[in-house]
């Protein structure tokens, strides 16, 4: 667990629990997207088991004004 010494500025608490509710999200999606892609309901799918933290956190540095 990071003590709070490491926590980047401005990640408040609400902060943190948003970015947790939008990885865990990712994981239920991933499970459904691959369950159905499995039964050949879609074609393809790759899932980012692992790699939630990466996206989310990645997009959590981004504001409004940024160009993506």
């Amino acid at each position: 667990m990071i003590g709070l010494a490491q926590v980047p500025e401005g990640i408040t608490k609400e902060v943190a629990r948003e970015m947790m509710t939008k990885m865990v999200t990712l994981q239920v999606m991933d499970k459904t997207l691959y369950t159905s892609q499995r039964q050949g309901r879609i074609s393809f799918y790759m899932t980012s088991d692992g790699e939630e933290g990466t996206m989310i956190g990645s997009a959590a540095g981004l504001d409004d004004k940024d160009t993506v």
